[in-house]
């Protein structure tokens, strides 16, 4: 999963758990992003 922005992962987050943009803020959607840059990284080295 790579997102080229916020908006973009925010996006994805309001279409998989079914709620709004709203609930979603910034510093939230960039933790989330971490989070999916970390188990990329797990993933590329399994």
């Amino acid at each position: 999963m790579d997102f080229t922005s916020l908006k973009e992962a925010r996006q994805y987050l309001v279409d998989k758990y079914d709620m709004k943009v709203s609930d979603f803020d910034d510093m939230y959607v960039e933790e989330f992003m971490k989070l999916l840059e970390f188990d990329n990284l797990i993933i590329k080295m399994v």
